[in-house]
């Protein structure tokens, strides 16, 4: 009996390892696919641009007036071009606007991450303006600390530590596609769950394009991708509803957010499948199979903290953000 019960236990281990595994795979299939369609969109419309760096050694700061308590992340993605609304969005809530300030840039600096593998620094020093290597928010070998060695190390640092826009200064460039209703929301949720409105717009950009009758490769749901078991039983349709899953997937961020010591860049990489010991050799391992695009998005960091953030597309913003570009091999599949 004893013999069968420890059979048992360990079929359930296997089971469990290989669904976390097949988790992450989708979710970066997603991620994957989201990136390319956008950044194909992009080609045909001819905006292959390049701008003049500035040097003016100044921090990006937020214009908003209010700091923000820490919190957490949700999930997936897919393209879509959603409608928007003719009316404008003014936001009525101050608490979840992240105050002006240069944190970012001074933690950065006086941070040290640690690649041990290869002995050196990660890099820390946070520059003034937005780079494809870098910005305020730090350098891009800081925000992938070890990914290159022995295995991912995200910094620690906290939403408080950001440097973001305000939404509602960018809701026209980067985040067009997401209407009226859907931008009141982000301020409504993020006041309710200390996370930035600017954060949670992010994600629902990156995972759905702000469609909200987006489906994902494993049944997620809507706008902001929630999981099947966090839609409370409702149908799909149910689960789609804007209020219901915008709501959802704040909270799950905040309770990831929270579990994860605060560490907010931790749990946006988490977000992309990234995992603490995570190397370019793990992420990029699927490069080969018949799932290219199955690899974690290396750029994903900076796109995200130093592009989405501060109100520049991943996709599309006159900077290609990013040095590996590790996605590009999968070409057109």
């Amino acid at each position: 009996m004893k013999l069968l019960s420890a059979f048992v236990a360990l079929v359930a281990t296997v089971a469990a390892v290989e669904a976390t595994g097949s988790h992450r795979m989708v979710r970066a299939n997603r991620h994957a696919n989201l990136a390319h369609r956008a950044a194909s969109s992009s080609e045909t419309d001819g905006s292959s641009r390049k701008c003049n760096r500035r040097h003016t050694p100044t921090s990006v700061h937020s214009s908003a007036t209010h700091p923000v308590a820490t919190s957490s992340a949700a999930h997936k993605e897919a393209k879509a071009v959603p409608t928007t609304t003719s009316s404008s969005h003014k936001a009525t809530s101050t608490s979840s606007k992240p105050k002006e300030t240069s944190k970012a840039s001074s933690y950065a600096e006086t941070s040290s991450g640690s690649d041990k593998s290869s002995g050196g620094s990660c890099g820390n020093k946070a520059a003034g303006d937005i780079t494809a290597s870098g910005g305020p928010n730090g350098s891009q070998k800081y925000l992938n600390c070890g990914i290159d060695g022995s295995g991912w190390n995200p910094p620690d640092v906290t939403v408080n530590d950001l440097t973001v826009k305000d939404l509602n200064e960018v809701r026209n460039k980067a985040f067009e596609p997401c209407t009226d209703e859907m931008i009141s929301l982000f301020y409504k949720y993020g006041d309710a769950f200390g996370v930035p409105p600017i954060l949670l717009a992010s994600f629902a950009m990156q995972e759905s394009s702000c469609n909200p009758k987006t489906v994902g490769g494993g049944g997620e749901q809507g706008i902001m991708q929630i999981s099947k078991d966090k839609c409370g039983g409702r149908s799909p349709s149910a689960c789609q509803e804007l209020d219901f899953n915008i709501k959802t997937g704040a909270k799950y961020f905040s309770d990831q957010l929270k579990g994860n010591d605060d560490n907010v860049i931790l749990t946006v990489g988490a977000y992309n499948g990234y995992y603490k010991g995570m190397t370019k050799a793990d992420a990029t391992k699927a490069a080969k199979s018949s799932c290219c695009r199955c690899q974690q998005n290396l750029d994903y960091l900076q796109q995200f903290f130093n592009g989405w953030l501060l109100g520049y597309s991943a996709y599309d913003s006159p900077i290609k953000l990013g040095t590996y570009f590790n996605l590009e091999v999968c070409g057109s599949d």
